[in-house]
């Protein structure tokens, strides 16, 4: 492997222990960023929001996975990681630097990295066709330029009852992590009172006040049906529930053709044990994937959620999106 590529992997190592020593102290962190209504999260740099939007230029071709946290966002990584680099060895090797460095176009890595770290690694990344991620909201995504550079969006998203269970799962290890009581104490390490300030909008998750995942994806579907051409949405369960005709379709999209024998390979090495194996097996020093991988299941939340609890959600949802004919699977 030639030497640039050697620094430049040294170069990612040494942004991947800035990300874990931000995670250690997280009170140094940015405090919540309020900006035309949209509550960002600790440690977004509105810097970079704003770069963002304004002044990224988009690499040529790339793909934006665009995601609500804990919709599946890694594991839709990994599915087009492998359908586009999946048939040359040396490319795959070369790009699984891009989960584990959890390139994004919001906080690009959410922890205080600046955006100056990843200008100056991202473009010299041997890699032709360039894959991102973001839990942007649609407003905030520059459209112009998605389409100006032929790149394309995928939307993924997942019912809203398991994104609420993992999303508490997932807290739950960030605060212990990072020692951050203050917020455990605010949002509740109780489930009850963690989903009741949850579906009430008081978590702070690039929304508005008094908003939640589904309002979130609402705007995102409405996107996607106003520019089919370049967004294209992806639920959850219908990956868990035909992996086949699912990894057809987001290839079709990306304009990349796969035999039967590709989506069985991609298919094998994007299962939750694969997920799982390569989490714990990568040198992920910021322990971002191990974090991001637990059960991967369909229909968990039955096993959270009062009966209350799980007819007032589906009330919310049913209001949010009925002028949208968007319907959830709650379990296969």
């Amino acid at each position: 492997m030639d030497k640039s590529y050697s620094k430049l992997t040294q170069d990612i190592a040494k942004l991947m222990k800035d990300i874990a020593d931000a995670l250690q102290n997280a009170d140094k962190l940015p405090k919540t960023i309020h900006s035309g209504g949209w509550r960002m999260p600790e440690g977004w740099s509105l810097d970079c929001i704003y770069y963002a939007m304004n002044d990224w230029q988009v690499p040529e071709n790339s793909v934006i996975i665009s995601s609500f946290p804990k919709t599946g966002t890694m594991w839709c990584m990994e599915i087009v990681r492998q359908i586009l680099y999946g048939n040359d060895d040396e490319l795959l090797k070369k790009s699984n630097i891009i989960p584990q460095l959890g390139l994004t176009l919001h906080g690009i890595v959410c922890v205080c990295v600046t955006v100056y770290k990843f200008v100056d690694i991202y473009p010299h990344l041997p890699i032709p066709r360039k894959l991102f991620f973001t839990h942007l909201p649609a407003e905030l995504i520059n459209m112009e330029k998605i389409k100006e550079s032929n790149s394309k969006i995928i939307c993924m998203y997942r019912n809203p009852k398991d994104q609420a269970v993992s999303w508490y799962h997932f807290v739950q290890k960030i605060w212990s992590l990072s020692n951050n009581e203050r917020e455990a104490e605010r949002l509740g390490r109780d489930w009850n009172k963690f989903i009741a300030g949850y579906i009430a909008g008081k978590h702070e998750l690039a929304v508005k006040e008094g908003e939640w995942y589904p309002d979130h994806l609402a705007d995102w579907i409405r996107r996607a049906r106003q520019h089919e051409e370049s967004i294209l949405p992806v639920e959850y369960e219908s990956l868990k529930g035909n992996f086949i005709r699912e990894a057809h379709r987001i290839a079709k999209f990306l304009d990349v053709e796969l035999s039967e024998k590709d989506v069985a390979r991609v298919n094998e090495r994007c299962t939750i044990d694969s997920m799982r194996n390569k989490a714990n097996t990568d040198n992920d020093q910021s322990g971002f994937m191990q974090m991001n991988v637990r059960k991967g299941e369909v229909g968990g939340w039955k096993h959270q959620f009062t009966v209350a609890e799980s007819e007032h959600v589906d009330r919310l949802v049913e209001e949010k999106f009925a002028d949208i004919g968007v319907k959830f699977t709650y379990e296969i």
